[in-house]
């Protein structure tokens, strides 16, 4: 399977208005100790401890996650 390679885009957005979101189940937290804030934290804590070398294990981690999904889809293919 040729595929282009994966790219990582980080967006950082003020939210608009204070109100809750539109299902009022507060997804972002808002307390900053969710399982996807520390996740991308450390991946922002990793870039700016080891720059240039932490991009390419960021890299190589995104790398290995397409690579993981793609083993998966070929042996179970059926359930898509």
């Amino acid at each position: 399977m040729d595929r282009p390679p994966p790219g990582i885009m980080i967006a950082i957005v003020p939210h608009a208005h204070a109100e809750p979101d539109e299902d009022h189940l507060d997804r972002e937290g808002n307390g900053g100790d969710s399982e996807v804030h520390r996740r991308i934290q450390g991946n922002v804590e990793l870039l700016r401890r080891h720059g240039p070398m932490g991009a390419r294990l960021l890299r190589l981690y995104a790398d290995s996650l397409i690579h993981l999904v793609d083993a998966f889809n070929v042996r179970d293919r059926p359930a898509f």
